[in-house]
């Protein structure tokens, strides 16, 4: 019985409101997702948590843990687990594995004496050194998005770069046909895509592990340093994929001076400001929805 569950809500699932509607089915199919409620509930957790939190942690699957126990509410052991997952990143032992396909950043899979797996990748020579790997990573984190995996600074032979945790049994989000752009992917990964005002959004820099969760990779081309002309009025029409009651309290939550105390070694002042305005803005246009 649980079996079907789980099938029935990853059908559900998959349909939204506006197909419910065009088949004509909303009101009974809901109705159906109410009465099997405690089961499906049941179900979509199982199928969502195939391993405890303590078992990913063994199976080498750090940053599927460390979301898991987030989602649980276990929030100080979260934090403890991010503490030693960094520590880590940041100076565990290290050998290159091989060099990644695809992207202009040179990534390069490396494999630590832990057994778990990153992508480095070094900073343009060039490049005045803002590190946006990392940036985008701790904009998710001071939201809770979760959506980016744990990206850290590292030098390697004095070059500077970024260190992303790798997330091994995901597949490309051009291999699923809903994932395609990125604007198709949760509300969570466009308000991030929004906030760090990504330019690159094809379906190839996400991932979409085998539960269905999303996960935002290669966010090299991001916090543009001033506003466009028509970024106001895209942001209008867009408003409601971006933002929930939910995500609109943890942004109004998130003050300038802790954006400008995280990201300020990693960021040039202008990017972080044009960061500042876009969240303003996005507080400003959805302030009458949310506060009536």
């Amino acid at each position: 019985m649980r079996h079907l569950a789980v099938k029935f809500w990853t059908a559900v699932k998959h349909f939204t409101a506006s197909h419910f509607e065009t088949l004509g089915i909303a009101s009974s199919l809901f109705g159906l997702v109410i009465l099997f409620n405690p089961l499906i509930v049941q179900a979509n957790t199982c199928a969502l948590s195939l391993s405890s939190a303590p078992d990913l942690w063994r199976q080498g699957k750090k940053q599927e843990s460390i979301w898991q126990l987030k989602e649980q509410g276990q929030l100080s052991e979260g934090l403890l687990r991010e503490k030693e997952l960094a520590q880590t990143l940041r100076n565990g032992e290290f050998k290159f594995a091989q060099k990644l396909a695809g992207g202009h950043t040179d990534p390069n899979l490396v494999q630590f004496s832990s057994g778990i797996r990153a992508v480095w990748k070094p900073l343009p020579k060039h490049s005045r050194q803002d590190n946006l790997e990392v940036a985008a990573y701790l904009v998710d984190h001071m939201l809770g998005l979760d959506v980016v995996p744990m990206t850290v600074p590292r030098a390697v032979n004095g070059q500077n770069g970024s260190m992303q945790y790798y997330i091994a049994d995901a597949q490309s989000g051009n291999k699923h046909r809903e994932y395609y752009h990125r604007k198709k992917g949760p509300m969570s990964l466009r308000l991030l895509d929004y906030l760090i005002s990504n330019s690159d959004l094809w379906g190839g820099n996400l991932l979409v592990t085998p539960s269905g969760k999303v996960i935002a990779i290669d966010n090299a081309a991001t916090f543009r340093p001033y506003i466009r002309p028509t970024e106001e009025a895209k942001l209008r029409t867009e408003l409601t994929q971006i933002i929930n009651l939910q995500y609109y309290r943890k942004l109004k939550n998130l003050t300038e001076q802790e954006i400008q105390r995280q990201l300020q070694p990693y960021l040039s002042q202008q990017r972080i400001e044009a960061l500042i305005t876009r969240k303003d803005m996005l507080l400003k246009m959805a302030k009458p929805i949310f506060e009536k």
